[in-house]
């Protein structure tokens, strides 16, 4: 009789204790002898957990991984966890959640090099959760595979000297931030534009002003150590892959701008909003039919 060629597996379905089902594919190689092949066995999706939180990601059929945080040397971590689509011709989405959230919209993840965020609601609640997602194509041991980095979307770090107190604009909890500590930020208002205030602990200090969370770059506030006396503090704000670092810093009385009047006068200094007109200023018939864009200001402080 003939021969025939059997078909090699490309697929090879497992399933985990927990009830997640994992599709792992098959990749052959001829070795240059051309009698004997490697056979690699690798996930299509491996996903970093790095929010420190319990991880839930939902594929097609309610099949659910799930990313546990474990603990070594009082440091939470969490494990690769390997992901597939059980439909890859018909399914390619995926739905993240903590276990106080609800599920976040659908999410691609096949894109490489995509960049974006998350919003996780909170049931019954005016708050969410923020992620950063981004994917990038495995290198090393999973250089077959596509990465999956979800992580905090805020990271604050307190680079002062001292502890201090960080409260949302319009929240009336607080969080304690120690010297040289970072920490996500979770549980945030629902809105679009968040905004955080400082203060230092104790009774005596005051919330500086609010400062928007998405401004990347330098700002620059001052904080109330103690009554009367201000100190400046530079605010450094920067988007590295999907996350928003903040890091608080001691500006060291190097104030962005200084003016100085060396005339016999005293001049009052202020950042107006073009479309507010008040007794200080006398609108122009030009400036009165001029149809000013719609912009946000905000004073400098």
């Amino acid at each position: 009789p003939s021969r025939t060629d059997l078909q090699p597996e490309e697929i090879l379905p497992i399933s985990f204790e927990n009830g997640q089902r994992l599709n792992l594919k098959v990749k052959y190689h001829k070795l240059e002898d051309d009698r004997s092949r490697t056979l690699k066995i690798y996930s299509p999706y491996v996903i970093m957990n790095a929010t420190g939180q319990e991880l839930y990601v939902e594929g097609e059929n309610f099949n659910v991984a799930q990313s546990k945080v474990l603990i070594e040397n009082e440091k939470p971590y969490s494990e690769p966890m390997m992901f597939s689509f059980m439909d890859t011709e018909n399914n390619d989405r995926v739905r993240v959640k903590f276990m106080k959230t609800e599920n976040s919209i659908p999410l691609s993840l096949d894109a490489i090099g995509q960049v974006f965020d998350v919003t996780l609601n909170v049931a019954n609640n005016s708050q969410e959760c923020n992620l950063g997602v981004s994917i990038t194509e495995g290198v090393g041991t999973y250089h077959l595979s596509k990465v999956i980095h979800i992580s905090p979307r805020y990271m604050i770090k307190n680079e002062l000297a001292f502890p201090i107190n960080v409260c949302e604009l319009g929240s009336p909890d607080a969080i304690n931030i120690e010297p040289n500590e970072s920490m996500p930020l979770y549980y945030l208002q629902n809105i679009i534009n968040k905004q955080l205030m400082i203060k230092t602990l104790g009774n005596n200090s005051e919330w500086t002003s609010p400062f928007f969370v998405k401004d990347v770059g330098l700002t620059y506030i001052r904080l109330l150590k103690e009554p009367g006396n201000h100190m400046l503090l530079k605010l450094e704000i920067i988007l590295q892959e999907a996350t928003l670092f903040i890091s608080i810093k001691h500006a060291k009385n190097l104030w962005p701008y200084s003016i100085r009047n060396f005339s016999d006068n005293e001049y009052i200094f202020y950042q107006r909003d073009f479309r507010i007109v008040d007794e200080h200023y006398d609108q122009t018939e030009e400036e009165d039919t001029f149809e000013s864009p719609e912009i946000e200001y905000k004073p400098i402080y």
